[in-house]
């Protein structure tokens, strides 16, 4: 029984201290330091869409520039969750924009110390991958395939449609307080540009 008490103890100890961890790794990165770290940020190097049995699929490469305070805050037991978001836009020259189509995917990136394995999750299909590096993670993260985002059939022949999409950190995601410390400050809401084409003129 005092064995069990004590390991119990002792696992509390370390979830404390790796939350702690974390806490100190997000305001650090609040903090202006005199060597700063490479200012983290995302960027979408290229999106299309292809046509596969009348429905419309997203391809993208995704740069997900985390920083070293969140690649901290991740070794210290916090998961990140990315979202992709996708707007498929019918374009209309005398009146408002319509948005015909909106897909908001979430992925998460985990750090399991014990097994020493990064984790991605793919929230909407209950699916995941093991990486042994952070870099070979962050790959997977960033490669989107298979997306569905509209049926052919919602187009109409005679209008321009236009797909747009971002990706960014969901912060509010992130496990109390340290949710509040990171929805304060600027640096840790991170998202891109929004990257847009054209699907149908």
């Amino acid at each position: 029984m005092l064995v069990s008490v004590m390991s119990t103890l002792a696992d509390n100890g370390r979830s404390r201290s790796r939350l702690f961890g974390a806490l100190v790794a997000l305001c650090l990165a609040a903090t202006p330091a005199v060597a700063q770290e490479e200012e983290p940020g995302f960027i979408i190097r290229t999106a299309f869409a292809d046509l596969v049995n009348d429905v419309h699929y997203l391809y993208a490469d995704i740069d997900y520039g985390l920083g070293e305070s969140a690649i901290e805050a991740l070794e210290n037991g916090v998961p990140l969750t990315f979202e992709v978001e996708v707007r498929v836009i019918r374009l209309r020259r005398w009146m408002w924009n319509q948005t015909v189509a909106e897909i908001n995917q979430q992925y998460q990136l985990i750090y399991h110390p014990l097994a020493d394995r990064y984790i991605v999750r793919d929230l909407a299909r209950g699916t995941q991958s093991s990486y042994l590096t952070f870099r070979a993670a962050a790959t997977d993260l960033g490669r989107i395939s298979d997306l569905e985002i509209i049926a052919d059939d919602q187009l109409t022949s005679d209008s321009t449609y236009q797909v747009r999409m971002r990706v960014r950190l969901v912060v509010e995601a992130f496990p109390a307080p340290m949710r509040w410390v990171a929805i304060l400050f600027p640096r840790w809401r991170l998202a891109s540009d929004w990257y847009a084409w054209v699907l149908r003129s």
